[in-house]
């Protein structure tokens, strides 16, 4: 399946340089088989959803998973290689 919109989106990414917000557009892609699709994040640094979810993403720039029980991480790991 594919996303029905594969529009570019704003990701609210900011600049190291200034700390202002980009306006660099990105290519989102859908959630659907996203099992497939790795390595992860706009460098390919995440190598399996784990790591996303986890090692990087502890601030919570990629939705709150840092307050997340192991159980949790597994659960939501489980769900997304579901789709």
């Amino acid at each position: 399946m594919r996303a029905v919109n594969r529009a570019c989106m704003r990701v609210n990414s900011f600049t190291p340089m200034d700390g202002r917000e980009s306006e660099t557009l990105f290519d989102t892609p859908s959630l659907n088989e996203a099992w497939r699709n790795s390595p992860y994040l706009y460098d390919g640094r995440a190598l399996t959803l784990k790591e996303v979810i986890t090692t990087f993403n502890k601030s919570d720039q990629h939705g709150k998973t840092s307050n997340l029980s192991d159980k949790e991480v597994k659960d939501l790991e489980e769900y997304l290689e579901s789709l």
